[in-house]
């Protein structure tokens, strides 16, 4: 009976999407470096180099199609197919960012299944990668993190002007109310875990439910908590390197109450977790349960600040971004260890100018990375990790309708960071943008 009432369904979207209306866009990208030249710690050795890739991406060159229909806005689709997508691996030809259906039974309510990503909470403050150059910066989803899923379900509800609801499922195909089947073939050494869960519990502990509310002419505010099965996957005591994920609230405000600017802030705040399932789910048939971890210990991923602006002036335009990491640490459970990890900084400024025939822009990049804190019963030490990373540049970029080409210099220098000394990185970057 519940596959005809699903077979039924699904018949009924591909009758209502065969009148649709149907829309094909596409785009390539592309980044050329003529020249790099990299020194060593000591500047008495450089190397010169040249290559073809994108920006930001190890990946080559890539074509993206994006095709999309509806139906009297009750039903539709969409995709976004890569070709050219990798040159490492021979992947030519794959999904793109999302792929997926969507059903809208009343004006107020939307379904969206598959691949997808939704951005109307998104952060609202990210430069255009010339960064990738520089000195890395955090994306737009440092301030607020948009709705996005590999295979999961979004519902978005608007029940009232300016206020939006989103509820994510995310592995919602693994969903299952019954123990997952066991997969020999993969995870964890003893053959005995199936990767991701297919758990109801498992992907209930995944949930990410946020809202927005658009106060007009002042700004958008929002808030929400994303799910994750928490725990610390790596926790080197001599190379200082600990890795993890936990659940988090998020919250954050954007400003736009004055005409040409924007004012972005988000906080992000770490649930502390003791109690960690096994990361590779593996499930105790005895116990009929996922394995627990023993002596874990507490883990606090800490807090992040995001604050971002920007200000258009006629042909100037004005815009920055700062970004903190702090407080994230570690304690066992006898208490003996004790790890706070290093404090991040990260701060760029890019203002540009439009000259009338093209765009020039200026890029400067600051990160400051303090010291970790290790306690034993050997007694308290400080890492290494403290230094500094500083890039400048300049581009200048020409428009073709929603294409554009760009190029210009860009340096990072060769500072001490991380415990050692940076190479300093000088690089011409043209980047080709072509949309149809």
């Amino acid at each position: 009976m519940k596959k005809r009432i699903a077979l039924s369904i699904v018949l009924g979207v591909c009758a209502s999407l065969a009148f649709a209306e149907i829309t094909i866009k596409g785009a390539a990208d592309a980044t050329v470096v003529p020249l790099q030249i990299v020194t060593n710690e000591d500047w008495d050795t450089a190397y010169v180099g040249a290559g073809l890739g994108r920006v930001g991406d190890p990946q080559g060159p890539k074509v993206r199609l994006d095709v999309a229909g509806s139906f009297e806005n009750i039903v539709g689709f969409r995709g976004q197919v890569d070709f050219f997508k990798s040159t490492t691996t021979s992947e030519y030809l794959g999904f793109g960012d999302f792929v997926g259906v969507w059903v809208k039974p009343i004006d107020w309510l939307k379904f969206d299944v598959g691949r997808f990503n939704e951005d109307i909470l998104r952060g609202k403050i990210g430069d255009d990668n010339w960064h990738s150059y520089t000195v890395d910066m955090q994306g737009k989803d440092a301030i607020f993190h948009w709705f996005n899923g590999d295979v999961g379900a979004l519902i978005g509800l608007t029940p009232v002007e300016g206020l939006y609801i989103g509820l994510l499922v995310p592995k919602f195909a693994q969903f299952s109310l019954t123990k997952p089947e066991l997969d020999y073939t993969s995870g964890a050494s003893d053959g005995n875990s199936n990767g991701d869960s297919n758990r109801a519990l498992r992907v209930y502990e995944r949930i990410q439910i946020g809202l927005g509310y658009e106060i007009q002419g002042i700004g958008l505010a929002r808030a929400q908590f994303v799910g994750a099965n928490g725990g610390i996957t790596s926790f080197d005591f001599e190379k200082r390197t600990l890795s993890g994920d936990a659940p988090r609230f998020e919250a954050a405000f954007a400003f736009t109450g004055v005409e040409g600017l924007t004012v972005d802030f988000g906080l992000k705040f770490w649930i502390p977790i003791k109690d960690w399932l096994d990361p590779a789910d593996t499930w105790d048939e005895a116990k009929d349960e996922y394995v627990k971890l023993e002596k874990t210990g507490t883990y606090f991923k800490g807090l992040q600040f995001a604050l971002g602006a920007q200000y258009a002036l006629g042909d100037l335009g004005i815009a920055a971004r700062v970004d903190a990491k702090m407080l994230e640490n570690y304690e066992s459970d006898d208490g003996n260890i004790k790890y706070t990890a290093p404090l991040n900084l990260n701060f760029h400024l890019w203002p540009s100018y439009n000259l009338g025939f093209a765009t020039l822009g200026i890029d400067f990049g600051l990160e400051v990375n303090g010291k970790s804190k290790l306690e034993t019963p050997a007694g308290s030490t400080d890492g290494e990790e403290d230094g500094i990373l500083i890039g400048f540049g300049a581009w200048l970029k020409k428009s073709f309708g929603s294409s554009s080409i760009k190029g210009g210099l860009a340096y990072r220098a060769g500072t001490e960071y991380d415990g050692q000394k940076q190479n300093g990185i000088f690089t011409i970057p043209i980047v080709f943008d072509y949309s149809f």
